[in-house]
């Protein structure tokens, strides 16, 4: 006599237990300090490593969501603080002054009012850093396609100030592919003479997108199969293998899986988190 299948049924409110979960694999926080490496994060951790020891201007480019930020920051992260600063500037709508201000703060100096004064200030305090602390200050610029024309124009001036006999800074413009093009124009010479290298981050494949699922789920605690197949091929159709938007969908469902009392995301759940998240 065949034993008639049942479903088991999880009582508790969260899904993480019924998915033997520890964490939120895909909430944002989490996925921050448990990067998922990709082949384009390991090519641009090398290439980060070259600009480090050469100094200059690296560009960072690729579409909104594809791991720009959280890439470099897993790289930074690593990084010996007593060797090296790290100063992130996310507000690329500010003023011009207000940046370099900005700037100043964040190096432990009141910013002078007028640009002479703070430029001169900024650079007695880098170069300081950089022969008697031996610590290199690195400048992360997202959303740099959003800045001020008027600061692209500044800060190629002000690396020229800056300079003497060497490179003191290393800066990364981070932003969607239209910065290339920017900085390409005869306005923003100065700046673009300072560039030493380029990437660009490419949406993930099929098979990359599930290596990152698969790795989000693990560093979660996740220890057997969680998406059917055709719910991955779901994600990535919808999604485009950017992987912010992937996590959102994929977090979602894992809510809505739950919340039918099913033990495997399929294809339908992901087509009902893609309402809620309007994909």
């Amino acid at each position: 006599m065949k034993r008639k299948k049942t479903t088991r049924v999880v009582k508790s409110a969260d899904y993480r237990d019924r998915f033997g979960l520890s964490h939120h694999p895909f909430d944002k926080q989490f996925l921050r300090l448990n990067h998922v490496e990709t082949d384009g994060s390991k090519r641009l951790q090398e290439r980060f490593g070259w600009l480090l020891s050469e100094r200059g201007v690296g560009l960072l480019t690729g579409e909104s969501g594809v791991g720009k930020t959280a890439a470099l920051d897993a790289i930074a992260r690593k990084l010996p603080s007593h060797r090296h600063r790290v100063v992130y500037i996310e507000d690329s709508g500010a003023s011009t002054t207000d940046i370099f201000r900005y700037l100043a703060y964040e190096l432990d100096l009141e910013p002078a009012f007028r640009r002479a004064a703070l430029w001169r200030g900024l650079k007695d305090r880098i170069v300081k850093l950089d022969e008697e602390n031996d610590q290199q200050i690195i400048l992360i610029i997202d959303d740099a396609h959003r800045l001020p024309r008027s600061f692209l124009t500044s800060l190629g001036a002000f690396m020229n100030f800056t300079l003497d006999s060497k490179e003191l800074l290393t800066i990364w413009l981070v932003g969607d592919s239209k910065l290339s093009g920017t900085l390409g124009m005869a306005a923003y010479q100065h700046l673009h003479t300072r560039v030493r290298l380029k990437v660009h981050l490419e949406p993930l494949n099929r098979d990359e997108l599930s290596e990152y699922v698969e790795s989000c789920l693990a560093n979660a605690g996740c220890k057997h199969q969680v998406l059917a197949d055709t719910a991955l091929d779901a994600v990535f159709h919808l999604t485009r293998g950017v992987p912010r938007i992937a996590a959102k969908l994929l977090g979602i469902s894992l809510r809505v899986a739950h919340k039918k009392n099913k033990d495997i995301v399929c294809e339908q759940i992901i087509e009902e988190a893609r309402k809620e998240i309007l994909l």
